[in-house]
């Protein structure tokens, strides 16, 4: 698995090679439609992210090792809006496959080095850290 590092070096230079932000909401967007569907009886209340303007859920798919520990956690996000799916599925990537510890040691740096966070309104900047944040909380809880 590919390290924050890495993950982020990955999204700069994809990012890097879109010469205007037309075309990186395209590829957020595409980035949406990659993940596919949430099935209907995961779209509860519950996997819901407060603090999106968008419904957005979240689900997390702990990992565990030999011994029965949380080793990583995986996500998986789906959104009622395009670029929300896009975003959610971004983030839900970025923070995949890693630790609970890590996940939540790790912040999200990479989203100002993609110019997000000056290119997004404040509702979806604020739905975005609000994904962020839940995602941390799931980490949190899936180490106790």
């Amino acid at each position: 698995m590919a390290s924050f590092l890495e993950k982020e070096s990955d999204l700069e230079s994809r990012f890097s090679r879109l010469p205007d932000w037309e075309l990186k909401y395209k590829y957020i967007m595409s980035m949406g439609e990659k993940v596919g569907l949430l099935p209907p009886e995961e779209k509860v209340p519950d996997k819901l992210v407060q603090g999106c303007q968008s419904q957005v859920w979240l689900v997390a798919e702990p990992q565990h090792d030999k011994q029965g520990n949380v080793a990583s956690i995986h996500y998986r996000t789906d959104s009622d809006s395009a670029i929300t799916k896009g975003l959610a599925a971004l983030v839900a990537g970025y923070y995949s496959g890693e630790s609970p510890e890590d996940i939540v040691k790790q912040e999200p740096t990479f989203l100002s080095k993609l110019g997000l966070d000056t290119h997004l309104s404040p509702t979806r900047s604020n739905g975005l850290l609000a994904m962020v944040r839940q995602i941390k909380q799931l980490a949190v809880v899936a180490m106790s």
